[in-house]
C-alpha cells in the first residue's frame, strides 16, 4: 500500500473535533462493577479525559474509562480482514510490528508505530531518497489529546502534531474494547481498499506517572 493511499484513508476516516457521532454498531461500555488494576469502572459514564467538575486530579478519575487508558500500551499485533475472507497483518508494520501508545492525565496521548524490519541507512546523516521513502512508508507517529465516548464505544485522538503535516488538526476515531489487560482498537470506516475490518491489539505495560485513586 502506498503512503498516499494510507494517508488518504486516514484523512477520510478522521472527523473534525466536535463532529463525532456515536455509531450504532460500536462495542458496548465496560461491565458495571468491573475493576482494572484495582480501579472501579462505571457503566455509561463518558469522559473527555478530565475528571468531573469540582473533582480533584486523580481522585474521581478512577471512576472513568479514561482511567483505564492511563499508562503505556505496547503493540501486540495488527490484523486486517479482507473482503475475500482472508486475514493479514497490517502492510504498514508487518507481522512483527512494534509500537507504543501513551495516555496520561488529564487527556494527553501519543502514538508511535513502525515495521522493525526497515533497512538501516548507509549513512545516518545523509539517507538516500529511497531510504527516506521506505522509512516514511512504514512508520507513523503523532500526539495530541483524546476523548472517550462510553455510550458509543469509541475514543477519538485529536492530532496536534504528527509525521504527516496534513494530519495536524484532524481526528482519528477508534472503536475500543478492553480484554483483560489488553486494549483492542478498531479504526472506524472507511478503511483501505479491500479491508473490511482492522484491529490493533495493545498490552498494558505501565502507568504513565499516574496511579488512579486519591
Amino acid at each position: 500500500m502506498s503512503r498516499e493511499s494510507r494517508v488518504g484513508s486516514l484523512r477520510a476516516q478522521r472527523p473534525r473535533p466536535g463532529s463525532v457521532k456515536s455509531p450504532a454498531d460500536a462495542g458496548g461500555p465496560p461491565d458495571p462493577g468491573a475493576t482494572v488494576r484495582g480501579c472501579p469502572v462505571s457503566e455509561g459514564k463518558s469522559a473527555t479525559g478530565a475528571t468531573p467538575a469540582g473533582s480533584g486530579p486523580r481522585g474521581d478519575a478512577a471512576d472513568t474509562t479514561a482511567a483505564r487508558l492511563f499508562g503505556v500500551w505496547r503493540l501486540v499485533s495488527t490484523e486486517q480482514r479482507l473482503a475475500d475472507g482472508s486475514r493479514r497483518p497490517s502492510p504498514l508494520y508487518g507481522p512483527v510490528g512494534v509500537g507504543f501508545l501513551f495516555y496520561s492525565y488529564p487527556n494527553r496521548m501519543s502514538a508511535i508505530l513502525a515495521d522493525p524490519r526497515r533497512a538501516r541507512w548507509k549513512s545516518a546523516d545523509e539517507p538516500t531518497d529511497e531510504e527516506l521513502r521506505t522509512t516514511f512508508d512504514h512508520f507513523i507517529a503523532y500526539a495530541g489529546t483524546f476523548e472517550v465516548d462510553d455510550a458509543g464505544g469509541f475514543l477519538v485522538h485529536h492530532i496536534e502534531i504528527g509525521l504527516v503535516p496534513n494530519e495536524t488538526g484532524e481526528s482519528a476515531r477508534r472503536h475500543f474494547q478492553f480484554v483483560g489487560e489488553q486494549l483492542v482498537l478498531r479504526p472506524a470506516p472507511p478503511l483501505a481498499q479491500g479491508v473490511v475490518d482492522y484491529t490493533l491489539t495493545w498490552a498494558w505495560v505501565a502507568p504513565a506517572g499516574l496511579t488512579a485513586g486519591p
